[in-house]
């Protein structure tokens, strides 16, 4: 990878902290507001135990050793979802959905970062890798294998409606037959850059279940070996891209973030099918700490490390839910308890400063133990298949 961060300074006040942490750390996330002084007060506060507003250098080693050593030695992933020839010009091919986005339109940002293969630890290629009768296809739900229920059964039927199956017994998108194992649907788009060394993960291989995630299936119940490249591998960080944005991209990346990977998206290496559930799921993710960033970010990342606030404050132990409104509850909380000592005795005074620094001084202790709580396990996000459904200039039923 790029350069090595220096380690923080001992003697550094928290303005020099501040000017420290926004030039040599933070890149921008367009998912989320650059952070406050209040965000990287918190920040500051894990470090500052003495609270006298200067790093020791105690403090400063524990902070480099527990922030700055974390971010040197972090290893990271591309994964590279779908890219697939159905997807981009064949039989469900994005560039036909309602948002009209062409795949072909993020190949230039793609392929530059896939040249630089060798500053990420795996390159992963994820490939949708259907039987040919599989569950997904419009053509084949009313075959004798499997059970439509009795509304469906009566219906007239078209690509990109949603069914209920009675057996197997779940709900499920229809799609025009596509990516079937060997055909040249399934196989990559020839202008994608096939990076050295990479790997290869196929998806949505079992007949009765599809598999939107590259991690696992839409029933929880089939796991790929993504997960266990990623772990053997020691990869803590993942940018995630391709197709579609709003279905297989944002699986993967809502299971990425479950499984307490460094998560984020690369928006203009991405294409999706409608405004709607691309501005739908983004809000899921940004809700998941999953970061919304652009091919410029990535490179930022690979020279110099820098990298998104939510994984900073997740590196460190912080919820990223807004530190401003933590440290807001925690003032509100102090000013609460000095007006009810003050009315205990009997008269009522202006809350001081010094009694609202001291609440600000306590925020990393509480939001430390609040992240401590959080669920660890990773539970397997069902997908019924559905997706948002509008009418297609083109006439599909999207």
């Amino acid at each position: 990878m790029g350069i090595t961060l220096n380690d923080i300074p001992a003697g550094q006040t928290f303005e020099q902290f501040c000017d420290l942490i926004r030039s040599n750390l933070i890149s921008d996330d367009s998912s989320a507001a650059p952070p406050t002084n209040r965000d990287i007060r918190c920040l500051f506060d894990l470090y500052d135990l003495d609270r006298d507003g200067v790093l020791s250098p105690r403090e400063s080693k524990a902070a480099n050793k527990d922030l700055i050593q974390k971010i040197n030695d972090l290893r990271c992933a591309l994964i590279v979802v779908d890219f697939q020839n159905d997807f981009v010009a064949g039989s469900l091919a994005i560039k036909h959905g309602p948002a009209r986005q062409d795949p072909i339109e993020a190949l230039e940002p793609l392929n530059h970062l896939l040249r630089r293969h060798a500053h990420f630890r795996r390159i992963i290629y994820t490939l949708d890798w259907h039987p040919s009768n599989h569950i997904s296809f419009y053509e084949h739900c009313r075959n004798s294998d499997r059970t439509l229920s009795k509304e469906d059964k009566i219906r007239k039927l078209k690509p990109f409606d949603t069914v209920k199956f009675d057996n197997p017994n779940f709900k499920q998108t229809l799609y025009p037959t596509h990516c079937v194992q060997g055909s040249w649907g399934a196989e990559l788009c020839p202008d994608l850059i096939r990076a050295e060394s990479a790997k290869y993960v196929q998806k949505g291989s079992q007949v009765f279940v599809d598999a939107y995630s590259g991690f696992v299936d839409n029933q929880g119940e089939y796991r790929s070996e993504l997960e266990p490249i990623l772990r053997e591998e020691k990869i803590e960080a993942l940018f995630i891209c391709g197709l579609a944005l709003d279905i297989c991209v944002s699986a993967t990346a809502r299971d990425a973030a479950k499984l307490k990977f460094l998560t984020a998206v690369i928006l203009d290496c991405s294409k999706g099918l409608t405004h709607e559930q691309i501005n739908e799921k983004c809000e899921e993710l940004r809700a998941l700490n999953v970061a919304m960033i652009d091919s410029t970010v990535v490179e930022e990342f690979l020279d110099s490390h820098k990298m998104p606030w939510r994984w900073v404050c997740q590196l460190a132990g912080i919820p990223f839910e807004s530190a401003s409104a933590a440290l807001n509850r925690s003032t509100q909380n102090g000013i609460h308890e000095l007006n009810h000592n003050s009315t205990a005795n009997g008269h009522a005074s202006k809350p001081e400063r010094t009694s609202m620094h001291n609440g600000e001084a306590h925020i990393a202790k509480g939001i430390r133990e609040a992240n401590e709580v959080q669920d660890s396990n990773f539970v397997a996000s069902r997908d019924d298949g559905s997706i948002s459904h509008k009418q297609a200039d083109n006439g599909i039923t999207v």
